[in-house]
């Protein structure tokens, strides 16, 4: 390995790092916590010792997709912000959730992968 390498290496360690950080320190981190199971809870700490920032967004949404109908149209709002939702903050409750499910955050695929 060269050191142009390591330093490229390294410098995508740090930006994971810094993108993961970002996450954990988001509201909607700390929901998709509190809503997690005791399964969910060893694989998000699981990431955070090997980070992996898009693999963790796609676990934190999966977690909260399951409860999507109880939240509120703030949580909501905060959900699709986090998913990339564009004009979010516009759209109502059912626009919002379907929104949300037109992204395919319950897509069997992202499921299986993040479950």
């Amino acid at each position: 390995m060269t050191a142009l390498e390591f330093q490229l290496k390294h410098r995508r360690h740090v930006l994971d790092y810094r993108r993961q950080e970002n996450i954990v320190q988001s509201e909607t981190f700390a929901e998709a916590w509190k809503m997690a199971s005791p399964v969910q809870l060893e694989r998000i700490q699981y990431l955070l010792k090997h980070p992996d920032p898009i693999y963790l967004r796609e676990l934190i949404l999966t977690i909260l997709f399951d409860f999507l109908p109880s939240l509120s149209l703030r949580k909501l709002r905060q959900l699709a912000s986090f998913a990339g939702i564009a004009y979010y903050s516009k759209q109502s409750k059912s626009q919002l959730s379907e929104e949300l499910q037109r992204k395919g955050i319950n897509d069997s695929k992202n499921r299986s992968r993040v479950s």
